[in-house]
Order: structure tokens, then C-alpha cells, then sequence
């Protein structure tokens, strides 16, 4: 069995994993697509999972009376259930959630963490962590679909690239939004032009027939849709309680940094240096600029030669030479014409075109 089509019997098998669609999705389009692409991408993912399904239990000290009066309750209440079944073992999926909600409380704030050699006299086994690794993202890196707005807008700054100040009202959201900038987003190697920037928004708007404008092709498929650039897919958004999100394809930032504009050559669609100078000196401009000699664009298109040496022509009179050339052509005619013969004056580039059957006719 060649690799490709282990590697497509295989992730036909992980269909009935809803949390997988999008990977599986992703996976067909691979290249190389072999079983060994396929199976390092899902072992991957099999221990990512296990690595957020992990264990660590976490202790809290009571910072207030309150916090001193419920645990002081807890554990008279413990120690009752303690007498009256002493052989009574715990639930393990209690234990478990417990242990989720110790484990997410203590991720969010990490500065509530508590040394072990504080708590030494208490039957609580600690963990020694000396530090956290989260991957924190902001939920102002989320992007939301919405196929009803017909402008994307976020809410983020930093999403956009070369933003540009402007100020306008529109409604959105569910009421009227203050724009301050427009700008183009970044997004997964496309650039989606226009989308503007409100401060003021709860979330981040990218507008399907925009994407469609930019040749992009959303399609729904498995509870997820799909973001396609013909046969590839650009992104996935997965379903987030009532709408569908992602996150952005990048955490850096795209910043413009404003500059003088010195290349005055190229700006005014490269004319010859007198004129250029005219301008100049028009506008009080005293900066230098880019000479047309020095201009790659016009010595590429030769702006500033003649197509020819000399104007005058080379040949002392009409017919002195000609200029010919015979074309086939593939389909005859219904008078059964087969070629073109093309004759040209060098003197006065007076030009006749003649009909022939057969090449001995020229």
C-alpha cells in the first residue's frame, strides 16, 4: 500500500473526533502527504492534549477571615465524614474536577503560589514549581466570522499594518462605532484591505464578502468553516459558543514608521531632470533626488533614448531595400491561400500584404 493512501485510510479513521476536524482538514492538504507527515502531526497534537489533561495540585493559603472561617468548616466537616466512615474512599472524578479548578485558579495567578516550606506541618503534598509557561492570549487576538457586516473592523491596533488616521461613525456592533483608522490585516498571508480600527469594539469582525472580494472561499464543512484559497486551506474557524472564531496568524505587531519621501523622481512618475527641477524649485523643495541615469525603471524602458539613432532614413531612395517575411497559415483559406507574404519600404515604410498558395510564388 503506497504511504499516501495509509496516510488518507488513517485520518479517515479519526472522522468520528469532532476536536480533530480541523487538523484532519488541514492534514489532506500537507505536502509530502505520506502516513509519516500524518502521524508525527496527530502524535503532536496526542501530546499536547495529554499535556493539558496533566495533575498538579496547587494549595492556597487564606488571605482573609472569611476564606479562614470556610476552610475551618471544611475541615470539621471532613473530619465528621472521617468518623462515621473512616473506610470511605474518595471519587476520582470529583477528585479530578477539584483538581482542574485548583490547577486553572493557580495558572491565572501564578503570584498566589505558595512555598513548600511554609506549609510544612500540613498533610498537603506540594510540587515544586519554580516558575509558569502559559501561552497567554489576549482575546483581542481573536477574529470572529460574521457574513452580516460588510466592513471587517477590530479592535486591536496591532492586527493592522500601515494604519492610516481616520475619522468616522458607522454602525456596527449593534450601534455607532467611532473609526479612527483604517489599515490592511494580515491575514494568513492575504491581505484584506479595507478594514478599520475601533477602539470602542467588544471583538474582532472580519466580513465574509470581504474575504470573498479577495478571492477567498469560506465553506462550511463539520462544524467548522473552512477559509479556502482554491484547492488550500487558509484557516479554520472553529465553533465558540454561538459564533465562530480564530486566532490571529501572528502575536507581532505591524508597524509604519513615517519618512521623508526623497525619491521626487519616482513620485512624480519619472520625468526628465529639467523638469523635475522646475518643480522643485517651485515648491522650495531643496532636496536632493534620483536622476533619470540613475532611475533602474527608466533605463530599463529607455525614456530618455530614441528608438532610433538617426531620424533621417538610411537608404538613398524607395525600394533601395525591403524588408519581407512569409507567414503560414495553418487553416487555408476557401481560395486555398496557405502563406502571407509581407513586404516593407525602408525609404517610406510603405507596406503591401500578398496572398500566396505556395512558398514558389514569392
Amino acid at each position: 500500500m503506497p504511504p499516501s493512501m495509509a496516510a488518507a485510510f488513517f485520518l479517515r479513521s479519526l472522522n468520528k473526533d469532532k476536536e480533530l476536524t480541523g487538523l484532519i482538514q488541514t492534514l489532506y492538504d500537507s505536502k509530502p502527504f505520506d502516513i509519516f507527515t500524518v502521524t508525527k502531526h496527530v502524535s503532536l497534537e496526542h501530546t499536547r492534549r495529554q499535556n493539558n489533561s496533566e495533575e498538579v495540585l496547587f494549595n492556597k493559603p487564606s488571605n482573609s477571615k472569611d476564606d479562614d472561617k470556610k476552610n475551618s468548616k471544611a475541615n470539621d466537616n471532613q473530619s465528621r465524614g472521617k468518623r462515621r466512615n473512616k473506610k470511605k474512599k474518595a471519587d476520582p472524578k470529583s477528585a479530578a474536577v477539584s483538581t482542574r479548578n485548583q490547577t486553572a485558579h493557580a495558572v491565572s495567578s501564578p503570584e498566589e503560589t505558595v512555598d513548600p516550606q511554609e506549609n510544612s506541618e500540613s498533610d498537603t503534598y506540594y510540587l515544586p514549581i519554580e516558575g509558569f509557561i502559559t501561552d497567554h492570549r489576549d482575546r483581542s487576538q481573536k477574529i470572529y466570522l460574521d457574513s452580516g457586516c460588510g466592513r471587517s473592523v477590530v479592535n486591536n491596533l496591532s492586527l493592522l499594518k500601515n494604519p492610516r488616521p481616520r475619522n468616522m461613525s458607522v454602525k456596527t456592533f449593534g450601534n455607532n462605532v467611532q473609526i479612527t483608522h483604517h489599515g490592511t490585516l494580515n491575514f494568513f498571508g492575504f491581505d484584506i484591505f479595507p478594514v478599520s480600527y475601533a477602539p470602542q469594539g467588544p471583538v474582532n469582525l472580519i466580513s465574509v464578502s470581504q474575504l470573498i472580494d479577495h478571492g477567498l472561499r469560506p465553506i462550511y464543512k463539520n462544524d467548522v468553516f473552512l477559509i479556502k484559497s482554491g484547492n488550500s486551506i487558509v484557516a479554520t474557524f472553529q465553533r465558540d459558543g454561538n459564533l465562530y472564531s480564530t486566532r490571529s496568524p501572528t502575536n507581532v505587531a505591524w508597524y509604519s514608521s513615517p519618512r521623508a519621501i526623497k525619491d521626487w523622481h519616482s513620485l512624480y512618475g519619472h520625468p526628465s531632470d529639467e523638469y523635475l527641477r522646475h518643480i522643485l524649485k517651485q515648491n522650495n523643495i531643496n532636496q536632493s533626488f534620483i536622476s533619470s541615469k540613475n532611475c533602474e525603471v527608466c533605463r530599463v524602458s529607455k525614456l530618455e533614448r530614441h528608438p532610433h539613432s538617426r531620424s533621417l532614413p538610411a537608404t538613398p531612395s524607395p525600394f533601395y531595400k525591403l524588408h519581407t517575411d512569409i507567414l503560414e497559415i495553418n487553416v487555408p483559406s476557401k481560395k486555398g491561400y496557405r502563406y502571407v507574404l509581407a513586404l516593407l519600404d525602408d525609404f517610406s515604410r510603405f507596406n503591401r500584404i500578398v496572398f500566396l498558395k505556395s512558398k514558389d510564388q514569392a
